[in-house]
């Protein structure tokens, strides 16, 4: 099977290859619901998921050390760092970081 992703530029869509798995983290407080999210994520055979966390610092070390393509972040969880301020971070810190709106 070829994977294919799509990616917004300036000039329109565009077609991407993709030669590997989809590597995504996530990060919420909720334990059922980061179980839940994960079995029906890794239920499509091009998505793995390779790290969960359950608050903003733990995401935000996730994030840096993993390199995932996607991160599915809580905008709110407890503590220091809640999703939007871990994202925040995360482009501002040293992460390698593709931004996709």
């Amino acid at each position: 099977m070829t994977i294919f992703s799509l990616t917004k530029s300036v000039y329109g869509l565009e077609l991407v290859l993709m030669s590997e798995q989809t590597k995504i983290v996530i990060a919420d407080d909720h334990p059922l619901f980061r179980g839940g999210l994960r079995q029906v994520i890794e239920a499509e055979r091009s998505f793995t998921v390779v790290g969960e966390a359950s608050d903003g610092e733990t995401a935000l070390r996730l994030i840096c050390e993993l390199i995932p393509d996607v991160a599915v972040l809580d905008i709110n969880m407890p503590g220091h760092l809640a999703g939007l301020k871990s994202l925040a971070k995360c482009v501002t810190e040293t992460c390698r970081v593709k931004q996709s709106c």
